[in-house]
């Protein structure tokens, strides 16, 4: 943007739908003031904040969401409030401000000290006439506030909560320390989840720090698992070595070849032979003319012999027939080889009508017009999409699949589809970091691997 520029209207939903990860910081302009506007319930207002904050007190701004207070949204876009624009403490600690706009008069700071409370803080504000004052807030030490899991005290979850959003302007590098923020004051963040704890067993099972009180047994209760779990993987590891000792053993093993075996060979190869004989005899007895059938002789009674002679004579027999039907079929024309061709599925939805009978031009909007009645269908979206990469509308097409990206980003079948689809549009590049996700979603399944490999 240009220099002269200091004040930008953004609307975004702040989602990363495919492809390489947006640079996530502020644009150069150290005074810019950046408003973003979103509408959407889902939008990531994390990041949005991130990108108010992430800069010179001087830029600021504000984060316009219409999906809430409506008239609270408007009021921070057209007047001009008091901001904070710089803190500081006077000991060893870290400061969090709530939001840099004073709402109602009020200030909110949270802060986190390691070598006892300061007297006060010192809060740096600028009035709507761009006059900057200081002002000095006495902090009243009221007992500490250190504690973990759910005895952690209001003031140390309200830090707790500022830190997290605060990291969760980048996710992606700050995704450990967002859980272990999580699971230390019992929040609720995108890597951790509700979970119902209503015994020390429970604390056990998912991890999760407990109380105080139920800190000696849920101790007594991991070591206790971690003995059950070693005595699993030895057993376990035993039975793969035992398994590993019989298949040794058995290719080590010897199996003799029988008698009737060699006997078999032999006889198969006299029998190939014969058959040789009678197919070079086939061409001078064809010229002669062919006698009159001789009458059916009476059937002789069967001889005792072994499996394998009778096996012997009726290989030798249909291999005689063979090789004469395949020297009748020589002088024959070669027929044409027998091919299958595939046809393309063609689905019926009902929708599809509607969207092919429309014109190149006018089929975006088509899909755009349909699509309020299929908002939760994978396949409208997949299915327009289709439709307009075979028209060569690519751009278009690639936003259509975006929509699908939006419908559940953590749904790793939909990401999974999504992803196919991207390589069949010839577009790897944009692929790649779908199955990434797909493999950080689920890294248990090996097709998450393999999907990424391939």
């Amino acid at each position: 943007l240009a220099r002269d520029i200091d004040e930008v209207l953004f609307f975004s939903d702040g989602l990363d739908n495919f492809g390489a990860k947006v640079e996530r910081e502020r644009l150069a302009n150290p005074d810019l003031r950046i408003y973003p506007v979103v509408a959407s319930a889902s939008a990531n207002r994390a990041w949005m904040r991130h990108l108010i904050w992430n800069g010179p007190a001087a830029a600021s701004g504000a984060l316009i969401d219409l999906a809430g207070d409506r008239e609270a949204a408007i009021d921070n876009l057209l007047k001009a409030h008091t901001e904070i624009t710089a803190s500081a403490d006077s000991g060893d600690g870290e400061l969090l401000i709530d939001r840099r706009i004073v709402g109602n008069g009020r200030l909110r700071i949270s802060g986190k000290f390691r070598d006892g409370l300061p007297a006060a803080i010192e809060v740096q504000l600028r009035d709507p006439d761009g006059r900057q004052r200081r002002i000095r807030v006495p902090i009243r030490d009221e007992g500490t506030a250190v504690g973990a899991g759910n005895e952690a005290p209001l003031l140390a979850r309200q830090w707790a909560r500022l830190e997290i959003d605060r990291l969760d302007g980048d996710n992606t590098a700050n995704r450990e320390q967002i859980r272990r923020l999580g699971l230390e004051f019992g929040l609720l963040t995108a890597e951790t989840s509700l979970i119902v704890l209503d015994d020390v067993a429970d604390y056990v099972r998912h991890e999760i720090e407990p109380p105080a009180s139920l800190r000696q047994r849920y101790v007594e209760l991991k070591a206790v698992q971690a003995r059950e779990e070693g005595n699993r993987l030895k057993a376990h590891l035993d039975q793969i070595a035992a398994q590993y000792a019989d298949k040794i053993a058995w290719w080590k093993r010897d199996f003799p070849k029988t008698k009737e075996v060699h006997v078999l060979a032999k006889d198969l190869a006299r029998a190939e032979r014969e058959v040789d004989d009678a197919r070079q005899q086939a061409p001078a007895s064809r010229s002669a003319a062919a006698p009159p059938p001789a009458p059916m002789a009476e059937p002789a009674p069967m001889e005792a012999g072994t499996v394998a002679d009778r096996a012997i004579a009726s290989s030798a027999e249909s291999k005689q027939d063979a090789d004469a039907r395949g020297n009748s079929a020589s002088s024959d024309a070669a027929s044409p080889p027998i091919s299958i061709g595939l046809k393309k599925w063609t689905p019926d939805a009902p929708y599809l009508a509607r969207l092919r009978a429309a014109g190149d031009s006018d089929l975006y909007a088509t899909y755009l017009d349909a699509r309020a009645d299929w908002l939760n269908s994978s396949a409208y979206y997949l299915d327009a999409a289709d439709l307009l990469f075979e028209r060569k509308q690519d751009a278009l097409g690639l936003r259509v699949l975006s929509n699908l990206a939006e419908m559940d980003l953590e749904n790793r079948a939909i990401l999974r589809i999504l992803g196919y689809r991207l390589l069949q549009a010839g577009k790897p590049q944009l692929a790649v970091p779908l199955f990434e996700q797909v493999r950080d979603l689920a890294p248990f399944e090996p097709q998450s691997f393999r999907d990424l490999g391939l």
